[in-house]
């Protein structure tokens, strides 16, 4: 189920009693592991002005970020918020056909619909987006896929920080770890770009 907003805020709180002895404190909140937070809209934006708000723990706008797999209405909605949250798109492929076998919101909002609302966002917000990328061997990979995805991210003019995620095997998924060879050339593909 979703959460309330007084249940994500909580887990906050939690964590900070516990740092608080120590003379530490949150600096940082991503909001993801909780379902898909943009199906949860109104509970999450809720939790991130009360950690946010001076009178909450005081939690700066660049601090928080919403991990999305990319739904784009609310994409386009969170652009009009007028706050400078972080945003963090679970990318993981460059070609609809890939992406929409790994991840099924694709079939619904493709690529193209995907970025223009990433660039939309960037436009109105002035913050950077972040694109994760978890490297499959011998599926999402390759120098061509990582020229794919630095023309893809500058083609829509999107200032953007790709998050290289090697695989971590699982046992009953057929998937494997990139080569640290192909990690490597994958990253440096993508830097050469500018991003």
């Amino acid at each position: 189920r979703h959460l309330s907003t007084w249940e994500i805020v909580e887990q906050v709180t939690r964590i900070q009693k516990d740092l608080t002895p120590q003379g530490e404190r949150v600096a940082n909140v991503v909001f993801m592991g909780l379902g898909e937070p943009l199906h949860n809209y109104d509970e999450v934006l809720r939790a991130v002005r009360i950690l946010n708000s001076p009178d909450g723990l005081g939690i700066g706008m660049r601090h928080l970020t919403i991990s999305t797999s990319g739904l784009v209405p609310q994409i386009q909605q969170l652009s009009n918020e007028g706050i400078p949250l972080r945003l963090a798109i679970s990318l993981h492929a460059v070609r609809d056909e890939l992406r929409s076998e790994m991840m099924p919101v694709n079939r619904r909002w493709d690529l193209e619909s995907l970025m223009a609302a990433c660039a939309e966002y960037y436009q109105k917000t002035k913050r950077r987006v972040t694109f994760e990328y978890i490297l499959l061997s011998g599926i999402n990979d390759s120098k061509e896929e990582a020229e794919e995805l630095a023309e893809l991210l500058n083609r829509h003019e999107i200032h953007s920080l790709v998050n290289l995620i090697p695989w971590n095997p699982v046992d009953g998924v057929p998937y494997e770890r990139s080569t640290p060879q192909a990690i490597r050339t994958f990253q440096t593909t993508v830097a050469k770009s500018g991003i």
